[in-house]
């Protein structure tokens, strides 16, 4: 998700408003598909696109009253990306702090009004909401398409995209949610660090409880896994993100929001950034080859002044095929660096 538009499909603009949709909801649609056809029941098929429209369309209402928020106090949202749990929003910020708390709950408001508008309709299909509060248990299926159905699996949508956006954690609302309160109290960095810490946290116990449940939803557990795979490292890059932007705001490094009087200001040493343990990987191990390839040559170099004794005592022809080829080795390397 770090470069989440170029890893989207664009689905033109709907009221001014660029719309593109993320490969992950691509690929969430294809691995459901592929689950009903796998299942002898013909019907389920039918039941898991009806699904399918209906999280699509429960996401839309979502990114929509995002949208409808954003603009009411500030036109500034560039384009959404949607993806299975909701949407991201591209939005300049307004530091506006209850704009941006009530602009990260009307997502989840929106679906949980959905949610109590459907719930009389369950009653009405004889069918109780509280036996799908569950979100690892989605309503089965085995009846067929059927307008039951359909109304169970809404409910049953738009509360689980209630519920998870609400988890303090980027990207999700709850993020944003809990960094508009905390920037009462906190500059803007701190609370962008403590949301992170948070979500973070959220993530391993995540992972936790997809393991500890293996047993009771084994269909579950990887879902929650990767899920909180994904909450981890999301922390991470909004951190960065926001240094970056951090940085945008100022010019060579000097904020000059206050007039040229910064400049008369003591600054940090620049702190270089974590190259990662992937990267730390490949450089130590360039670094190792670098090692051994200087002390190879060295041990080469070495040998050479050996070889020319000898050859100057009984000619080139007592030299072997071995040594030859390491003299003209060792003669090419000096005049590679003679050029340099």
């Amino acid at each position: 998700m770090r470069d989440a538009p170029g890893w989207s499909l664009s689905l033109g603009r709907w009221g001014g408003v660029g719309v593109r949709l993320h490969i992950l909801f691509l690929l969430f649609a294809v691995f459901a598909i592929a689950a009903c056809l796998r299942s002898p029941d013909k019907d389920l098929l039918s039941y898991g696109i009806t699904a399918l429209l209906i999280l699509f369309v429960s996401v839309v209402l979502h990114e929509a009253a995002h949208c409808a928020v954003a603009i009411s106090a500030a036109p500034c949202i560039d384009r959404v990306v949607l993806w299975p749990l909701g949407g991201l929003e591209y939005i300049h910020p307004t530091h506006d702090v209850r704009h941006e708390f009530w602009m990260g709950m009307s997502g989840p408001l929106t679906n949980l009004a959905v949610s109590g508008l459907l719930a009389p309709a369950l009653f009405l299909t004889r069918q109780s909401p509280f036996t799908l509060l569950n979100p690892l248990l989605p309503p089965a299926g085995v009846e067929g398409l059927s307008l039951a159905n359909c109304v169970a699996v809404a409910f049953w949508i738009n509360w689980v995209l209630a519920t998870v956006n609400l988890l303090p954690a980027y990207p999700l609302d709850g993020g944003r949610i809990l960094r508009a309160l905390l920037s009462i109290q906190f500059d803007q960095r701190t609370s962008v660090t403590i949301v992170a810490r948070v979500a973070q946290c959220c993530a391993v116990l995540i992972c936790v409880l997809g393991v500890l449940l293996y047993r009771i939803y084994p269909f579950a557990w990887v879902p929650l896994v990767v899920f909180g795979i994904f909450l981890f490292f999301s922390a991470k890059q909004e951190v960065g993100r926001f240094e970056r932007e951090s940085m945008d705001e100022s010019t060579l490094g000097y904020d000059f929001s206050q007039g040229y009087t910064s400049l008369d200001k003591t600054f940090d040493p620049v702190v270089p950034r974590n190259p990662g343990l992937v990267r730390s990987w490949i450089d130590q191990r360039r670094e190792a080859r670098q090692q051994r390839k200087e002390s190879l040559e060295r041990q080469e170099e070495q040998q050479v002044d050996d070889i020319l004794s000898r050859m100057y005592e009984c000619g080139i022809d007592c030299l072997s095929k071995a040594e030859r080829s390491l003299l003209d080795r060792v003669s090419q390397r000096y005049r590679d660096r003679q050029r340099q």
